[in-house]
């Protein structure tokens, strides 16, 4: 029970988040109703277009990241491991260059 409890507290304010960021998109959708059948189209249109774009390169600027980090990371220890470089000293050769 105390682990329902430590999950409701961390989840909590993002349910709240989530439910909030909801209610702003169907108050204007209610808005954009009260103006015309063309005007709630094209609301509802724009809404999905921006939050499918918005996801697509949300996931693919993390990805590219990802590949970007991790090439990296590997490059610095492959570099370490084979010129017998110790991790401490390595601002000097950023010094340097």
């Amino acid at each position: 029970m105390a682990e329902v409890k430590k999950q409701l507290c961390l989840a909590g304010p993002l349910v709240v988040g989530y439910l909030l960021q909801q209610i702003v998109l169907t108050i204007s959708m209610i808005f954009a109703g009260h103006v015309g059948e063309l005007a709630l189209a094209s609301a509802s249109l724009a809404t999905s277009f921006a939050s499918v774009a918005g996801f697509f390169l949300m996931v693919n600027i993390a990805a590219r990241m990802n590949s970007v980090v991790l090439s990296h990371s590997l490059s610095f220890f492959c570099f370490h491991y084979y010129c017998n470089i110790n991790p401490g000293d390595a601002w000097r050769l950023v010094v340097t260059c």
